[in-house]
């Protein structure tokens, strides 16, 4: 058996090194996984040198013809003086008992450690093929050449992988943004189902009409300014009162705009319902929750597991939510935001036999979460108030 390059050599070194830094796993106080390291990359490459050594020891005729000038032997001189060097530093002779105690490799010298023993784990890799016995058994210019026709295929597999890579990047996009409508189609329909109401285009038909500083008086009244600033007030509902037809709903258009300008990213969300003696389908207390919770939902990213339960489970009924389920989905929302302005128009509006559960379930909101409320007051919905 032959050892053309003094493998066996190599072996040894490494194999003492390998007990040092075992010894500094079991022993040292700092740096254990810094040693830990260091011995994982040394137990690779003593691995591949022992498999090495075997084939250099067969009978293969490729494996027996190195001279000084192969890339493998220049590659095992340099392997074998940078063991040596490793020995010595891991080697505790001659320093103190406490020094022997610590890793002796700083942070830099650890990295360009493990960095030069993977370089060296891995051309021994590529030296364990029959064809890399015999490209390390060439001179630098003939694996150069060799090198050099290897790297045209890898480049020519590279943009294979490349295409194949952008195929797949395209197919879980595509995967992804059918997900995102699923899931988006799926909000919609809980957001339906909860109310068909669009708040939005009622509130841009209120407001179209309104003049520039119309109800700027209002804005710059001390009680209107109060109950916006002072949100732990002992009262945060304050009605407007006003007879039918004196412009009470564009000055709540005005309240509108002006609380979402003021409060713009603040988690703070503006909630506004109409009422509307026209508009039969939406004159009850259980449509202006209904609105109610739909427009805080839009405000979340995500629907709450709450209120998809809710969902499944009046569905499986085939029931829209009344307003008691409305006001137990709407309490841990509200306390979700740091506070939430309510605004309603057009109470007298509303079907008289509806005021009492209506402020009563808003009185029940606005005492348990951070909800600030304004609404016009009718007379005949005073009296409602004051009875509860």
């Amino acid at each position: 058996m032959m050892d053309p390059i003094g493998i066996v050599g190599l072996l040894s070194v490494a194999a003492q090194a390998l007990t040092l830094a075992k010894t500094y796993v079991d022993e040292v106080k700092h740096g254990k996984e810094a040693a830990a390291e260091f011995m994982k990359e040394l137990g690779v490459l003593h691995f591949n040198l022992s498999r090495l050594d075997q084939i250099l020891k067969s009978e293969d005729e490729a494996a027996r013809h190195f001279d000084d000038t192969s890339v493998l032997v220049s590659s095992t001189h340099a392997c074998r003086n940078k063991l040596k060097l490793l020995y010595n530093k891991l080697d505790g002779d001659g320093r103190s008992w406490m020094s022997r105690l610590k890793w002796p490799l700083s942070v830099k010298e650890h990295r360009e450690t493990i960095g030069e023993l993977r370089a060296f784990a891995q051309w021994i890799q590529f030296a364990l093929t029959i064809d890399g016995c015999m490209l390390l058994s060439k001179t630098s210019t003939e694996v150069l050449e060799v090198l050099r026709k290897q790297l045209d295929t890898f480049q020519l597999l590279e943009k294979i992988d490349d295409r194949t890579y952008s195929m797949e990047q395209s197919i879980k996009e595509q995967a992804q943004s059918l997900n995102d409508d699923r899931m988006a189609a799926e909000r919609n329909r809980v957001l339906d189902w909860v109310s068909t109401r669009n708040h939005e285009q009622k509130h841009h038909n209120v407001r179209m009409p309104r003049v520039d500083g119309t109800g700027e008086w209002l804005l710059h009244n001390i009680i209107y300014q109060h109950w916006r600033d002072e949100p732990k007030s002992s009262n945060n509902i304050l009605y407007c009162n006003g007879i039918p037809g004196s412009g009470k709903s564009v000055l709540t258009s005005l309240v509108i705009d002006r609380l979402t300008d003021s409060f713009v990213h603040q988690n703070k969300p503006v909630i506004h319902f109409y009422f509307d003696y026209r508009d039969h389908d939406y004159q009850s207390a259980e449509d202006m929750f209904a609105s109610i919770l739909k427009q805080l939902l839009i405000q979340k990213s995500e629907l709450p597991a709450s209120v998809l339960e809710l969902y499944q489970r009046l569905t499986s009924q085939s029931r829209q939510p009344k307003q008691q389920d409305l006001e137990q989905a709407l309490l841990p929302i509200c306390k979700d935001f740091d506070r939430v302005f309510i605004i309603i128009d057009a109470l007298d509006e509303c079907a008289k036999v509806h005021w009492k559960a209506m402020l009563r379930g808003l009185d029940n909101l606005q005492k348990q979460s951070p909800i600030s409320i304004f609404c016009d007051q009718p007379s005949s919905c005073r009296r409602h108030q004051a009875g509860l």
